[in-house]
């Protein structure tokens, strides 16, 4: 008999997957918890680290620039970080 827990998801199924995606487009709050989670995941991990690293660098890179541009206006007068000077 195949035991499983209450809180296990077949995300095997298209459906279900098709639910999470659905639900994680319609409610802001749930996709922001859910992607709090999954960076968790990838920070406590340095391979998975930096994997997500490449991936946000190489696949998402108006997420990559808007993160670079807030750190470049946080730190404007931080001459230790003169490389993110110019893209505030």
């Amino acid at each position: 008999m195949d035991k499983r827990n209450d809180y296990e998801i077949d995300f095997s199924d298209k459906h279900i997957r098709d639910a999470l995606y659905q639900k994680l487009e319609d409610d802001e709050e749930f996709l922001m918890e859910t992607l709090g989670v999954a960076l968790n995941l990838a920070i406590s991990d340095p391979k998975l680290n930096i994997k997500v690293a490449n991936l946000i660098t190489d696949d998402f890179s108006p997420l990559y620039m808007a993160i670079m541009v807030r750190i470049g206006k946080e730190r404007q007068t931080d001459s230790s970080l003169s490389c993110c000077k110019d893209i505030a």
